[in-house]
């Protein structure tokens, strides 16, 4: 069962919600957008944070969207479906792993709710107004694992009048996913939506050879949520929201990297097989997860008061073939439970005049656990692992802009986190592993100076502090703990709007220092963390907004980024023709695991007023220049571009008709790659060319 628990005191300011995400800009420029990336609602132009921001409605314009979607709007950003997980990199600091108490460097916000769990973010996105993206570390308003930047996503609000959108498609792989959205007004003070989500594949990527069945295959994909808000008077305000998702499918499709050798001579050579796999064992992934918040936002005067209080909860289960071959050898069969409670409050200053501050306190616990982790190492021998996690957390934050002269702007955070983590209950082969305890504690900083030129043009420069809090390894019941990353950022950005604000440019350039950079491997039967050196990581990013007419707007972003580890004494080293035990050596100089040296992205998007409706074209371009997977530079994804584009009909009663694709250039990406103790090299890919209709209705 999913808990539905919410207890909450607490009261934001109601520019915190960001009701209304973009303004108008008048009848020829760009529409202004408002972020949250200072924890007040501020137009993007003016916040000296390097943000981009990009509507539900784009990500979804181009057919049914999840949240690895997003990337094609923000090209440094990477992001991929790990075996159902999300996996994340921003700017070259990334991370590959999942699992029970890993947690990415790019954090991930859902209506102000930090989700931990790996599994839990890989969110289909339905119901979603704007998704935010933060890069460089967030350390002081948002906490101990945004070394890298964050996602906030927000989710529509409802309103009093009756709306609905309600959209159906059918793809190229038998694929039927359907979606509705309801809102509308309970009385004068209450009103509530309701956003639900489902996705059938008929038909699997690809087949596993050796009992013919489909994989990479969703069986179904559910997803369901519900926001009410009750507004009593005009200074209080509350927003319940809850949501739950299952789904099950066949994505954890493992094989033999082509080319390379499994282990113990078992497979030499490993032929292309496309999305086929040749394995024992079928594939299997379940997840249940869902949770409730409760928001209370209140005005005390001229302040603003907030208050957040949410609950998850998440049950997965997963079946593999660790081995990758036809042959029946070790198979990993793992039951992971997980659950979070946090508590957040805030108490903030107007956002007019020319001091504004904010200060808050944060709390957060977990436990997570595999239980158990059934691993087979050969036939009729399996090695059980019982183990939990729990993680204790309370940070107390603030930060402070004052205006020290007129349109400069000083600004400066800090943050204080105390973590405790330890483990509990564990068992190995039956027998009782005692447990351990682990803290953590760190102070960060964030200083920045900007200037207005004028209203169109703001230019800035930063220096923040992150950190990772360190862990323990679930998987091996025992071990001691990992220690923390932590990451110095300086940058310059200019932000410009011009030719009557028909041009939007954004732009930055950063230089990071960092040690004890949390890596990942796999050693034994789970993905573990491990410790790196110190690295450095410089680059350039930018975006780029054209309205060249009301009918006709062009977006593009390009990440240029250098990532080296300086140091990384025992890292894992495996070798190129694979099936070799690994070793451990120096990495460094070598590239950071996920990170890409040149991305480019770019889109277009037309709509046509015609007789009776409209004709609306997008289409998008995205290329990456390749990137590793691994600390030792081994295996990697070479550069790839992918298309995508639609093309609808939307009649004046709300009907639309359409086709989409994506991935058009059919090119077979790696999603996910890792070498086993072994020295196997496993891989798994992302989705192949689709495409498909879509019909809809909107009222």
């Amino acid at each position: 069962t999913i808990a539905m628990m919410m207890v909450g005191i607490s009261a934001p300011a109601y520019a915190q919600n960001a009701e209304s995400i973009t303004s108008e800009a008048g009848e020829s420029g760009i529409a202004d957008i408002i972020v949250t990336a200072q924890k007040r609602s501020e137009r993007m132009q003016d916040v000296p944070v390097a943000v981009t921001a990009v509507s539900g409605e784009l990500l979804t314009s181009r057919g049914p969207a999840d949240v690895t979607d997003i990337r094609t709007s923000v090209p440094s950003l990477n992001l991929t479906n790990t075996n159902g997980s999300l996996t994340t990199s921003l700017r070259g600091v990334g991370s590959n792993g999942y699992g029970p108490g890993i947690e990415n460097p790019i954090a991930l916000y859902v209506d102000g709710v930090y989700y931990a769990s790996t599994f839990g973010s890989m969110l289909t996105l339905n119901g979603i107004q704007q998704v935010e993206v933060l890069k460089g570390p967030q350390g002081t308003l948002f906490g101990r694992n945004a070394t890298g930047g964050l996602i906030q996503i927000t989710t529509r609000e409802p309103t009093q009048d009756l709306t609905g959108i309600f959209n159906v498609t059918y793809d190229n792989y038998e694929t039927v996913a359907a979606s509705t959205y309801v809102a509308g007004g309970l009385s004068d003070t209450l009103r509530a939506d309701i956003s639900l989500q489902y996705t059938h594949q008929g038909q699997g990527w690809g087949k596993n050879l050796t009992n013919g069945k489909d994989v990479y295959k969703i069986n179904h994909d559910f997803t369901a949520r519900s926001k009410m808000i009750f507004e009593p008077s005009n200074s209080t305000k509350f927003t319940l929201i809850g949501d739950y998702s299952e789904r099950l499918n066949s994505m954890h499709a493992v094989q033999t990297l082509p080319g390379t050798n499994a282990a113990f001579g078992f497979l030499d050579n490993a032929p292309d097989i496309g999305y086929d796999v040749n394995t024992d064992a079928q594939p299997r992934n379940e997840l249940k997860t869902g949770g409730a918040s409760l928001r209370w936002d209140q005005s005390i005067g001229e302040l603003q008061f907030l208050s957040l209080t949410a609950y998850r909860e998440e049950d997965i289960n997963e079946f593999f073939d660790y081995d990758a071959s036809p042959v029946p050898f070790q198979t990993v069969n793992a039951a992971i439970q997980s659950h979070q409670y946090s508590q957040e409050f805030q108490l903030s200053s107007p956002n007019t005049g020319r001091f504004k501050w904010l200060i808050g306190a944060y709390y957060f616990n977990s436990i997570a656990s595999f239980n158990p982790l059934l691993v087979t190492v050969a036939p009729g021998v399996t090695i059980p692992v019982v183990n939990y996690q729990k993680t204790e957390s309370i940070a107390g934050f603030g930060q402070a802009s004052y205006e020290v002269l007129p349109e400069t702007t000083l600004t400066a955070g800090i943050r204080y986190t105390d973590e405790n983590r330890n483990t509990f209950d564990g068992t190995l082969f039956g027998a009782p592993v005692p447990g351990r305890k682990a803290s953590f504690s760190k102070v960060t900083y964030r200083v920045s100076l900007d200037h207005h030129f004028s209203r169109d043009v703001l230019g800035y420069i930063s220096f923040n502090t992150g950190f990772k809090s360190g862990g323990f390894n679930v998987s091996v019941p025992g071990s001691v703990a990992f220690r923390p990353e932590t990451i110095k950022a300086f940058e310059a950005g200019l932000k410009t709007e011009m030719f009557d604000r028909r041009v939007r440019l954004n732009m930055a350039g950063f230089y990071y220092t960092s040690r004890d950079l949390q890596q990942n491997l796999l050693t034994g039967p789970s993905i573990t963390t491990i410790n790196s050196g110190s690295a450095r990581i410089y680059g350039f990013d930018a975006d780029l907004v054209v309205k060249v007419s009301d009918e006709l707007q062009f977006t593009g972003g390009l990440g240029l980024v250098s990532s080296k580890f300086k140091t990384f004494v025992n890292c894992p080293i495996s070798q190129p023709i694979g099936g070799i035990a690994l070793v451990t050596g120096s990495c460094a100089g070598n590239n950071l695991p996920l990170s890409s040296p040149f991305v480019f992205s770019a889109a277009v998007s037309y709509r046509k007023e015609i007789s009776g409706g409209s004709i609306n074209f997008d289409a998008d371009a995205y290329f990456n220049d390749g990137f590793f997977f691994e600390s030792d530079n081994v295996i990697k994804q070479k550069s790839y571009a992918q298309l995508g584009a639609s093309l609808k009909y939307v009649m004046d009663q709300g009907f639309s008709i359409g086709v989409f694709g994506k991935n058009l250039s059919d090119n077979r990406v790696k999603g996910y790659s890792a070498t086993n103790p072994t020295g196997v090299h496993a891989v798994m890919y992302t989705a192949p060319r689709t495409y498909g209709v879509t019909a809809g209705f909107k009222f």
